[in-house]
């Protein structure tokens, strides 16, 4: 069943992504939360080629390391973390059999999502809920 569903997770996601992802350009020199010269696996070695994606990753890691020391629950927010970086593996390993701009493109939508959910994290919005109780 898991094989089927992440090709179709994958599709899903390209369809998604907005044009504007697939006109970023490719740079060697990108500058990601990783050594680029210890790169073993597809997700990391996609990140390394891409400048935008390699940027969006050093901004993860800094969105992160704020969520994490403001969070009191570490193991859970270590564990969200964990579960992520198991998601952007999988995504990258399925989305080998496309082209690099559909592989960019998928890593580039569930980065700025993950980004913008610690965000929210960060500042969560008021709860107006209890300004009526």
């Amino acid at each position: 069943m898991l094989k089927y569903l992440f090709p179709i997770l994958l599709f899903l996601i390209v369809l998604r992504v907005e044009p504007s992802y697939a006109q970023r350009g490719s740079n060697p020199s990108s500058n990601p939360s990783f050594d680029c010269s210890k790169a073993t696996i597809a997700a990391e070695k996609i990140i390394c080629s891409d400048y935008d994606l390699g940027n969006l990753d050093q901004e993860l890691a800094l969105v992160y390391q704020r969520h994490y020391n403001k969070e009191k629950n570490k193991l859970r927010a270590s564990n969200r973390q964990l579960t992520f970086l198991k998601f952007r593996n999988l995504t990258a390993e399925n989305s080998l059999q496309y082209g690099k701009e559909e592989q960019i493109n998928s890593l580039t939508y569930i980065y700025e999502h993950r980004i913008n959910y610690l965000r929210k994290m960060l500042n969560p919005p008021p709860n107006y809920m209890l300004n009526w109780l």
